[in-house]
């Protein structure tokens, strides 16, 4: 009866029933019906029976229905969310047929979904008394063996520093690194012959042995040694490259590696799990031991989580061919990796419809608790993935999940995705990164998982809704609280 009131926009028959105590079915989503058919009479009689964010059975709300600016109005009044995904993942500005009422949604949106603004690099790029001090920190060195002169440290006698010209340099393990392979030896020498032996030894039986030096006179150490003729971009340049292009929002410095971060204005969805921009990270290696790398990334809008797939899967190296720095620029300008990226979409989709396994949720478990040294924000953390993974223990019946075989707990679904996983990782190492010993390892680690098979792909599918916006949001770890001091990644940062 209430079905067939409302397909006749017979407003005074629904009012007499509701008057008369007679209540609708929730499944015939009247609400739903009558906003489709533009009756913004028979909506606003139907709200005070039926919830304004009911969903039927596509995952749409009413409002995801709206096809003129009045009805949708009386929706937004009435509490009706523009952030709801449907079934699609879509919300409802990406579904609502007029353009007037996508395009005020659309604004409600994203005033509460502020876009990244993509500024130009160059407008924050360092001071020229920064610039001044990475072009004077590096300086490469054509030298012989004999021109390296160990001093013995009194702190580890089994290390050696060396003298070159006035100053005493530590030397690196990138030094070691590659000079042993520039001997053709496995960095497995120096399971058996500590380092400063070794460089003796190098010395003793190869005095005139010629190569190219990178010295940090900032850290005081020798970085890595190339071959005399290798073609080196300065580092200085190097960076101003990649400052100058205004996609980039951080660049830092460590180890004797440039990384920078570049957002590209381009965007992918995720279903139920929301948009990601795509990004780019570049790893420079300032001494020219290994060739720099692009990795493909990306950033979770709603919560500016971002994450770098870091394996050789997601990563495309690039050759340098000059010293000016226009070789590198345009390569940056060129650089598309669609079939890179769309792979990646897929893998982080199925990672969405895909239950995680009671072993994967174990290795991200393992993984922060090798990476944090604070007992109670590990504690934290541990009960929280419990939570979300929908407290396995008690649904599989046992005191530890440890105590299930390898092989079984692969089989064993929880009640969590594998992206939520990943959410959480890039959640912790975006907003909490200070309190992790090496954040890197939970990029190798998405890396890792989004170019394999999860244990359960085409076996179980994930039993939780829509993904939140945030995981862990409301934990104190290490004396504050996520997202009151985020750093922003898409200001441009250049790091010492």
């Amino acid at each position: 009866m209430f079905a067939k009131a409302v397909q006749e926009h017979r407003t005074d028959v629904v009012k007499f029933m509701l008057e008369n105590g007679m209540t609708p079915d929730e499944n015939a989503h009247l609400l739903h019906l009558a906003v489709s058919q533009d009756d913004a009479d028979m909506a606003r009689l139907l709200l005070t029976c039926c919830r304004v964010d009911d969903r039927d059975e596509d995952g749409d709300t009413p409002l995801h229905l709206a096809r003129n600016l009045a009805v949708a109005d009386l929706l937004l009044e009435n509490g009706a969310s523009v952030d709801a995904r449907n079934n699609a993942g879509l919300r409802p500005h990406e579904t609502v047929p007029d353009p007037g009422v996508r395009l005020k949604l659309k604004n409600l949106y994203d005033e509460l979904h502020p876009a990244v603004v993509l500024r130009s690099a160059r407008q924050d790029a360092q001071d020229s008394a920064l610039q001044e001090d990475w072009q004077n920190r590096f300086t490469l060195e054509l030298v012989t063996m004999s021109d390296l002169v160990p001093v013995e440290d009194e702190n580890d006698p089994q290390q050696a520093k060396i003298m070159f010209g006035d100053r005493e340099f530590h030397l690196s393990k990138r030094f070691y690194n590659s000079l042993a392979r520039k001997l053709k030896f496995s960095t497995n020498v120096f399971k058996y012959f500590p380092p400063r032996e070794f460089l003796f030894r190098v010395a003793e039986k190869e005095p005139d042995l010629r190569f190219q030096a990178t010295f940090d006179n900032a850290s005081g150490q020798v970085l890595g040694v190339t071959d005399p003729d290798r073609k080196l971009l300065p580092a200085h340049v190097a960076c101003q490259v990649i400052a100058d292009d205004p996609r980039t929002k951080k660049i830092s410095y460590n180890d004797g590696v440039w990384e920078a971060e570049l957002l590209l204005d381009e965007k992918f969805t995720v279903p139920r799990a929301g948009d990601y921009y795509r990004k780019l990270q570049i790893t420079y290696p300032v001494d020219g031991i290994s060739a720099p790398g692009i990795y493909l990334a990306h950033m979770r809008v709603v919560c500016s989580n971002g994450a770098v797939a870091a394996v050789s899967s997601f990563r495309t190296e690039i050759e340098v061919n000059d010293e000016s720095g226009m070789h590198l620029g345009k390569l940056l300008k060129s650089f598309s990796n669609d079939y890179g990226f769309s792979a990646m979409t897929e893998r982080m989709t199925v990672a969405q419809e895909t239950a995680a396994s009671v072993r994967e949720l174990l290795s991200i478990d393992s993984l922060i608790a090798s990476n944090i040294s604070d007992k109670d924000a590990y504690r934290k953390l541990h009960d929280r993935l419990n939570d979300i993974a929908g407290d396995p223990c008690y649904q599989y019946g046992v005191t530890s999940l440890q105590s299930i075989s390898r092989k079984r707990q692969a089989l064993m679904p929880v009640r969590c995705s594998v992206n939520d996983l990943l959410n959480i990782c890039s959640e912790l190492t975006t907003h909490y990164g200070e309190l992790l010993h090496r954040p890197r390892a939970f990029d190798e680690k998405l890396g890792e998982m989004l170019s394999g098979e999860f244990d359960l792909e085409g076996m179980y599918r994930s039993r939780s809704s829509d993904s939140p916006d945030f995981f862990l949001n409301d934990l104190k770890l290490g004396g504050h609280r996520a997202h009151e001091n985020i750093e922003r990644r898409h200001d441009l940062v250049v790091a010492r």
